[in-house]
């Protein structure tokens, strides 16, 4: 096929994301957007299969609920994320937004601090990152001992480690 012919060809563009982020996402606009420039937008449906769906140029993904249940053990996520990940594995060419160890890595609150941490914008006087710990344990001296090592002071702001996908992951408990 010669270049000139693949650049009339139209893309696919496969996407998934609940309900709720359809609407806040404005998809319709943006399928008029996509068609304008040649581009199908396709609703992907995660209980079928991505192969027979495809084939894809870009896949853009909403799964961060599918991966913090998939992580929590639910079944059902589990195997839409294994189904992704294996469609993903064997398009390696394509473009993903987000690629899911990225999504995975924001998913614990304790990785995402980790990384901000060694970010060199935490070198600049204005941004910083606050000092955390995990605490793990009900033992109080023990946990008196991480908060003091790892410099953690009053006001504390205390969060659930799983960052997303629950309305427990918007909880935050405040000690002054």
């Amino acid at each position: 096929m010669s270049g000139s012919s693949r650049l009339k060809e139209k893309k696919r563009i496969g996407y998934w994301m609940s309900e709720k982020k359809r609407r806040k996402f404005n998809l319709a606009h943006f399928a008029e957007l996509c068609r304008a420039q040649n581009m199908e937008l396709v609703r992907v449906d995660l209980n079928r299969s991505l192969t027979e769906q495809g084939p894809f140029d870009v896949f853009i993904h909403k799964l961060s609920d599918h991966l913090t249940k998939a992580g929590l053990g639910d079944k059902h996520s589990q195997q839409i994320c294994k189904s992704v990940e294996d469609y993903l594995a064997l398009h390696p060419h394509m473009l993903v937004l987000d690629p899911l160890q990225n999504v995975q890595c924001l998913l614990d609150r304790c990785t995402q601090y980790s990384l901000l941490e060694r970010e060199p914008l935490n070198s600049l006087k204005d941004v910083f990152t606050p000092s955390f710990v995990e605490l793990t344990s009900t033992d109080i001296d023990r946990n008196i001992k991480l908060l003091r090592e790892s410099n953690v002071r009053f006001p504390i702001v205390c969060k659930p480690l799983v960052s997303h996908g629950s309305s427990m992951a918007h909880q935050v408990l405040k000690l002054f």
